[in-house]
């Protein structure tokens, strides 16, 4: 709640209890355990996305022909047709693979297809055991499968991707975790800053994961970039299995007053984390909801650029070495980290404007934004020069500030059911670059600039596209079925004793 909001509410029970004491235990200083779940969920669910895209850092060290020991024969014509993978001499790390452009596509199509197959699987199960639990064997699911790769790809492809649909369902149910650590961790006046926080993962992961990884691959072997994701993995999980719990009144580190600050002003069904299944007729009636999912649409097909492409057109295209190019991916990633932060908190603290403009404009920040620059990309022709380089990257880093914009709005209109609508983003998402990954393929098959011209028109129209349906229909306040079933709309506000009392609003 806002200061003002505080106060008023404040006043009210002052004048329903007469009691001057309330007010001062309210306004006592409450504490900050609910930044260390903040911090521990966000190193969740970035290690655990990072062991899916360990393979994406990994994919140019493990085709690398020219570092094989086979190579030097083949290049003299002494060895007319190597065994790159099978060979006896080689160990795992010497081992290189030749796959057809169809194999290239399914390997990172394998991980979208999982998580969009299993995203209401674990949906349904985060909403009957928990976020503690589910994300626990998940955690060490997913440590161990991706440590088993680099075995399970010298044995057979299809069973690799047997795997990567494996490795994909570990990570489709980060969104719905987002939403569910919101709602129940988050003050209402901070869900700006969680929700940027927690879908920061997208970012984090590929900023920790593509240049370390990438290093471990090419320096020391690409089994050791799968073993040291998995290691981490790992180690996260168990850091996790201790911090976190599903509920701050459950948690032995929370006090009394931390409590009732982060249920201040929610309804007691949203403050307890019920787990009432959600009203599915009037979430899919629901055209804010609607405008909402078509924006990560847009925002997910450009984000795929970030994560699978950006590195092969910066290699092809503007003819980066390879080590240069893990340097330059990184930085409109961290640029677009700060921006998320940034426009979390702003959106939270900006009074100036109300509620739906500022989301409305947070979104047309980084969507249209980043739709101009890659229409200016896709007219001017490379020459070498860094011009090229922060056009076509530019739109990535833009992509920040849609923090405050579709996320926050899915949070604020769906509240105690954000864990379901948020599932649906995950689903959306990995649908979206599951797409992709047989799209841009076909589009820039050689990868020219003409080619890649085409991709960078179809990233700019989708972007400008989908953040028109948003602006048309976002909204700022919760949805009627959010509202308990009672005569009047009430207000709620925290009572001195923990419980909620109902305060009925003036008509």
């Amino acid at each position: 709640l806002r200061r003002c909001d505080f106060d008023r509410l404040s006043r009210k029970i002052i004048m329903m209890n007469g009691d001057n004491e309330v007010i001062e235990e309210l306004r006592i200083k409450s504490g900050r355990y609910r930044y260390v779940i903040l911090v521990i969920v966000a190193l969740q669910l970035s290690f655990t996305l990072g062991n899916v895209i360990t393979f994406n850092a990994a994919f140019v060290a493990m085709h690398d022909l020219t570092t094989s020991p086979l190579y030097p024969a083949y290049l003299n014509k002494t060895l007319l047709i190597p065994e790159w993978e099978t060979a006896p001499e080689l160990s795992l790390s010497e081992m290189r693979f030749v796959w057809t452009p169809m194999q290239k596509a399914l390997s990172f199509a394998g991980a979208f297809g999982g998580n969009v197959v299993c995203v209401q699987i674990l949906a349904q199960i985060i909403r009957r055991v928990g976020v503690h639990k589910t994300m626990v064997f998940i955690g060490y699911f997913g440590a161990f499968i991706t440590s088993t790769t680099p075995v399970v790809l010298t044995i057979s492809f299809p069973l690799f991707i047997v795997f990567r649909f494996l490795n994909g369902m570990t990570f489709s149910m980060l969104f719905t975790v987002a939403g569910v650590v919101t709602n129940d961790w988050a003050p209402l006046a901070q869900r700006g800053l969680f929700i940027a926080v927690l879908t920061g993962h997208v970012e984090m992961a590929a900023l920790f994961t593509m240049p370390v990884a990438g290093a471990v691959a090419s320096k020391i072997g690409w089994p050791y970039a799968f073993f040291m994701s998995g290691f981490l993995l790992a180690v996260v999980t168990s850091l996790f299995l201790f911090l976190y719990r599903d509920s701050p009144s459950a948690h032995p580190f929370v006090g009394e007053m931390e409590v009732k600050k982060i249920n201040c002003g929610k309804s007691k069904q949203q403050a307890s984390g019920s787990s009432t299944a959600p009203p599915y007729r009037s979430i899919f009636s629901s055209p804010v909801i609607w405008a909402s999912w078509v924006a990560v649409i847009g925002t997910f097909f450009v984000s795929q650029f970030t994560i699978s492409w950006s590195p092969i057109y910066l290699n092809n295209v503007l003819q980066y070495s390879p080590a240069m190019t893990g340097v330059i991916s990184v930085v409109p990633l961290a640029c677009q980290l700060l921006i998320k932060f940034f426009s979390g908190l702003m959106s939270d603290k900006l009074h100036c404007v109300d509620d739906v403009t500022k989301l409305r404009l947070f979104n047309s920040i980084a969507l249209v934004g980043g739709g101009v620059f890659f229409a200016i990309a896709s007219i001017i022709t490379p020459s070498g020069h860094w011009v090229d380089t922060f056009f076509s990257l530019a739109p990535v880093a833009l992509l920040g500030f849609h923090a405050g914009g579709y996320p926050k709005c899915l949070v604020i209109v769906s509240r105690q059911y954000s864990a379901f609508v948020m599932s649906v983003v995950q689903m959306v998402s990995c649908g979206t670059m599951f797409v992709g990954s047989f799209i841009i393929p076909l589009i820039a098959p050689e990868n020219t600039f003409d080619q890649w011209k085409k991709v960078f028109i179809l990233y700019a129209s989708m972007l400008v596209v989908t953040n028109t349906v948003f602006v048309i229909f976002a909204k700022a306040k919760a949805a009627s079925w959010t509202e308990e079933d009672h005569p009047k709309r009430t207000n709620r506000v925290a009572s001195i004793d923990g419980k909620l009392s109902v305060i009925s609003s003036q008509q």
